[in-house]
This record gives structure tokens, C-alpha cells and sequence, in this order.
């Protein structure tokens, strides 16, 4: 209720907080073994920008869809990471020639343990997950510089498909929680 009148830093904020140490290690060790590899090849600042308009679509998914939900952490900007990686792979599948079955045997790896990791834990926030992976998703293929012969021949309307749907999320998100979630934080409270 929050973000809707005014503090929109609260969809930053939770990306630098915690609930535990658990939750700070695991998150801190994901991020790790994704972002590494991710911050070579796309550098610093392309990766800081990547990492934090994640979080924020993610917890702008989370608020839009359950205003309610106290969540904490960097999830969001993780589950984008994977979003991005997912992104880079339909990009180049051609490219990948003989390395597609590894390829496809990381991701299912991936996905079951996030999903294990995740479901293990009690307050998880699937909405933000979701939403952190579609971000990264769709803002890596809109900032794609693929080399011109790496790429498929959808390429161009991948892109702008990508654009449409980033900017109906972030549209259609922002106007959600601006205009249509409650903004008391118990609005059917009579005491309140």
C-alpha cells in the first residue's frame, strides 16, 4: 500500500534486504555463479543496470499482483538473471549447434533447484520470481547487440515484440499500483 502513494523506492529497497543469513548466502552464492560469467560478457555497467531494473520489475510484478506481500531480498534481481540467460539462449540457439543438449540439461538442472530452493521456503514470493525472470527476459532482448550474422532471422521482431511487452508490463504495473491498489494498510480494519 506503500508504493501506491508515493514510495516507489520501496521497489528497490527489498533487492538489498534480507530475512536471514540463509536467505543472504544462498542468494549471494546464486548470484555469484550467474552474475560472473553474465557481468564478462555484458560489463559492469550493462550488468548493474541489468541487476537492478530486474529487482524493480520484479517487486513492481509482486506489488501490482499482491500489494500485501512483505518480501525481502534479491530474488527478483536473480530470478532475472535467469531470464536474461534464458533470453541469450533463444537468441542463439543456431549458434549453439552441438552444445543445445547440455545446454537444455542446465536449464532443467536450474529450474528444479530454484524451484526446490524456493519452495522450501515459507514466505517465498513466486509473483516477484516470476516477474524478475520476465523482466530480464524481455529487457535482454530489447538490449540485444547480437552480431549481424549470429542472428536469426526473427531477430528484428523479437526485439520489438520484447519492447511492447516490457513497456505493457511496466505500464500496466505502475498504473495498477498508482490508481487501483489500496492505499491504507488495513483497508477493511474498522478499528483502523
Amino acid at each position: 500500500p506503500a508504493v501506491s502513494r508515493g514510495a516507489l523506492w520501496r521497489l528497490v529497497a527489498p533487492v538489498m534486504l534480507h530475512a536471514n543469513l540463509t536467505h543472504l548466502l544462498f542468494n549471494v552464492f546464486f548470484q555469484l555463479r550467474m552474475g560472473f560469467g553474465m557481468e564478462k560478457q555484458f560489463g559492469r555497467e550493462k550488468m548493474m543496470m541489468l541487476y537492478f531494473a530486474c529487482g524493480l520489475f520484479g517487486n513492481l510484478i509482486s506489488v501490482s499482483l499482491d500489494p500485501f506481500k512483505l518480501a525481502v531480498g534479491a530474488s527478483t534481481a536473480g530470478f532475472g538473471l535467469i531470464g536474461v540467460w534464458l533470453a541469450e539462449i533463444l537468441l542463439s540457439w543456431e549458434v549453439l549447434g552441438p552444445a543445445r543438449e547440455r545446454t537444455i540439461i542446465w536449464i532443467v538442472f536450474m529450474l528444479i533447484s530454484v524451484t526446490t530452493m524456493s519452495s522450501m521456503t515459507p514466505n517465498m514470493d513466486l509473483y516477484g520470481h516470476l516477474g524478475g525472470a520476465l523482466g530480464g527476459f524481455l529487457l535482454s532482448i530489447v538490449i540485444s547487440d547480437m552480431r549481424e550474422e549470429d542472428r536469426p532471422p526473427w531477430y528484428s521482431q523479437a526485439r520489438a515484440a520484447a519492447a511492447v511487452g516490457l513497456a505493457a508490463c511496466l505500464a500496466g504495473g505502475l498504473g495498477k499500483v498508482l490508481l487501483f491498489s489500496p492505499r491504507d494498510p488495513l483497508p477493511d480494519c474498522p478499528l483502523l
